[in-house]
């Protein structure tokens, strides 16, 4: 079916968010082994 503005925005705005919080995701993932690193030196 066809989707109106409103939802394409919608939709737009929520896989947007979704996308900055799995970067986040990855980015404390990747910043954790470093920190673990220089505690244990």
């Amino acid at each position: 079916g066809e989707m109106s503005e409103d939802e394409r925005l919608e939709l737009d705005n929520t896989y947007a968010k979704n996308q900055s919080f799995v970067n986040d995701l990855r980015l404390i993932l990747k910043t954790i082994p470093a920190l673990l690193q220089k505690e244990s030196v």
